[in-house]
């Protein structure tokens, strides 16, 4: 679980560049690499940034 959190992580801090456009579209897809599946249960704070 503590791998799926690092790269959801990682995803969102190259991700950022990209966010500073008014059109730009937020979709999140996290893996388990353990069992090969889209993981579930995962909690996600999305905050914007002024």
């Amino acid at each position: 679980m503590k791998r799926v959190v690092l790269s959801f992580g990682l995803f969102l801090l190259t991700s950022l560049g990209f966010a500073q456009e008014d059109s730009y579209q937020l979709s999140t897809h996290i893996l388990d690499i353990s069992e090969g599946a889209p993981a579930a249960n995962v909690a996600i704070k999305l905050e914007k940034r002024k």
